[in-house]
């Protein structure tokens, strides 16, 4: 069987913290984040939007950020919620 070769893009990709989309609003309540140099090894990251204070889960430490610091992050996946 052919063997599958995958890479990690090293750009960033700006995402907004909210935006409309078929006439509902979206909201950003988690961002998941790879470190690491490529997809064969690394380590996850998840910032999460509770209650309007976003947190960062590193294993086993929490810890509170600033949405521009999510802002910033190379995020693998984003999850929104509908506002309205």
């Amino acid at each position: 069987p052919a063997q599958r070769k995958y890479a990690k893009r090293g750009e960033h990709i700006t995402f907004e913290p909210e935006f409309t989309f078929g006439g509902h609003i979206l909201r950003l309540v988690s961002v998941l984040s790879h470190l690491g140099e490529n997809v064969g090894f690394g380590h996850y990251v998840a910032y999460v939007n509770w209650n309007d204070q976003w947190s960062c889960f590193n294993d086993d430490r929490v810890s509170k950020v600033c949405l521009k610091d999510v802002l910033k992050q190379q995020a693998y996946m984003l999850f929104y919620e509908v506002k309205t």
